[in-house]
Order: C-alpha cells, then sequence, then structure tokens
C-alpha cells in the first residue's frame, strides 16, 4: 500500500535537487547592485513557443505506514422501496413502460382465459308484503240494479227440451232432455253351436248360428330367405345376410338396419368357426377276417 508520508519526502526531495542550481543563480543576481536603468520601449509579441514534451514519471516510493483507524461511519437512513417505486411510477418514461407491460400481461392473461357467458343466476326469493296502505275514500254508489227473474215454470217440449218460463213472462230452453229413439240394432251372435277353425297360419274363425268372428293373430311364421321384389307380412321372419329378420308391418323393403320402421332383426349372423386340424393318414384298413361257421 502506497504511504503518502513517504511518498511526499521523495517528490520534495526530487523537487529540492531539481530547483537548487536556479536558486542559486537567483540569490546571485539578486546579491549584484545594479542601477535600474530606463526602460526600453516595448517589444513585440513573440510567437508562442511549442509545448514541451510531458516529464517522466519518477520511481514509485516506499509505501508509508498505515494511518490510524478513522471513526465508525453513521448508517444512512432507511430506504422505503414503496416510496421510491411510486415516485418512479410518475416518470413519463416509467409510466409508458409500465402501461405497456401492464396491457401485454392483460392481452396474455384474455388469451389464455377467454372471457365466457356466465350462467343466469338462481331465481330470487319473492319479497314481503308491503305495509297495508291507508284507506281509501269512499267511491259514490252505484245504480240501484233491476231485479232479477226467477223461474216460474218447466216443462218438456214435444222435441224433447226443457223450456223455462220465466217470473218476467220470458220463455227460455235449457236444451234437449229426452232423446229420440236410435235405429233398430243387429241380431247378437248366438254361439250355442259354435265351431272354431284355424288355418295353420295366423287366421282363427268362430263359427256359429249367429254367423262367423274372423280374427288375424300376428303369429311369427318362418317365410324362408328373401329375394328383391318379396313382400312380407307383419310378423313374418326372413334370412338375409345370414340373419334373422321380423317384420315389424306389412313391407316390400329389404331387410337391414337402415329400414328399422319395418324390420327388427331377430337373429345376429354367428362368427366363423376356426378352421379344424388336417387328419391323419392311418394307411389302407387291415383285412377283416371272417370266422369259419364250422369252427367251435
Amino acid at each position: 500500500m502506497l504511504d503518502p508520508v513517504e511518498f511526499g519526502k521523495a517528490v520534495g526531495a526530487i523537487i529540492r535537487d531539481a530547483t537548487s542550481p536556479l536558486l542559486k543563480r537567483i540569490e546571485e543576481l539578486e546579491s549584484r547592485q545594479l542601477e535600474r536603468g530606463e526602460p526600453g520601449p516595448k517589444g513585440d509579441v513573440g510567437e508562442r513557443g511549442i509545448d514541451g514534451s510531458a516529464g517522466v514519471a519518477g520511481p514509485q516510493g516506499e509505501p508509508g505506514p498505515q494511518g490510524p483507524q478513522g471513526d465508525r461511519g453513521k448508517d444512512a437512513d432507511p430506504i422505503d422501496l414503496a416510496d421510491v417505486a411510486r415516485e418512479l411510477a410518475t416518470l413519463p418514461e416509467i409510466k409508458t413502460v409500465l402501461d405497456l407491460l401492464t396491457a401485454e400481461a392483460v392481452a396474455k392473461h384474455f388469451q389464455a382465459n377467454p372471457v365466457r357467458d356466465g350462467k343466469d343466476g338462481a331465481a330470487g326469493i319473492n319479497g314481503k308484503d308491503g305495509a297495508q296502505g291507508p284507506q281509501g275514500e269512499r267511491g259514490i254508489d252505484g245504480a240501484v240494479g233491476k231485479d232479477g227473474a226467477g223461474i216460474a215454470e218447466l216443462l218438456i217440449d214435444r222435441d224433447g227440451c226443457l223450456v223455462a218460463t220465466m217470473t218476467d213472462g220470458r220463455m227460455k230452453s235449457l236444451g234437449t232432455v229426452i232423446g229420440r229413439d236410435g235405429a233398430p240394432g243387429k241380431d247378437g251372435a248366438d254361439f250355442t253351436e259354435c265351431e272354431i277353425e284355424y288355418d295353420g297360419e295366423r287366421t282363427i274363425t268362430v263359427r256359429g248360428k249367429g254367423g262367423a268372428i274372423v280374427k288375424t293373430v300376428p303369429i311369427p311364421l318362418d317365410r324362408g330367405y328373401w329375394s328383391e321384389g318379396k313382400s312380407a307380412d307383419r310378423a313374418d321372419v326372413m334370412t338375409h345376410n345370414g340373419c334373422a329378420w321380423i317384420a315389424l308391418r306389412d313391407t316390400k323393403s329389404k331387410p337391414c338396419l337402415e329400414n328399422r320402421e319395418d324390420w327388427r332383426m331377430l337373429a345376429r349372423k354367428g362368427r366363423d368357426g376356426a378352421d379344424g386340424r388336417n387328419g391323419r393318414d392311418l394307411g389302407p384298413a387291415p383285412a377283416v377276417k371272417l370266422k369259419d361257421p364250422g369252427d367251435a
């Protein structure tokens, strides 16, 4: 470390050595007793001399002894960062940067969390009835109404209508109360001696003295394989593409899932079985030896 005292001593010695000849010359000139002459005329201003080159730096001196330790400095007053931030935020340059950063942050937030319409809230509870208001002024009395008419007599006319005679003499029809006779009905069926016939498919016929009753029952019947142009009655069962289909109504359409209003799948086609193993070649069968009948 550089000792300032020793450095000052070294510099002072160099200055004394360099200026001692000049000082000696000055003493000699001052010791002369010269008469002061008249001042000569002022000469012209000479040209500015060329600046001399910088001198060579001297050798570095020995470091001086360390000085005594100074008094401990006082702690600086604490800085409130919030106050500093508020003061910086008021500067135009900082305010512009903050506005840009805030706008960018808000845009990124809404890009990651788009705004969605909120759901309707639940219906509020009905408020309580308010207090009863003061009674209003009594209204003006209305005109006296006419006396009502009562029923004096009731009778049924030839058409079966009920007619009321009012106390004021008016007559009012109240509508038909007695209907006309209907047309004669058909004779009922007599099943004291009846026969029941079944055609083997869907038709059942009941015959009696009063006539016959024919009923068709939608019993599922196997109609074989479906082909183009073939019609089916309700409950007919047909096979197509390995699946069994039952007709839901009379139709000429093809049994398939697209015609689900006409057909319903009754049984699905099964998967193909695995191939069986190849058989073994056992060669020709051995000769059969017949037993002689005479052998006991």
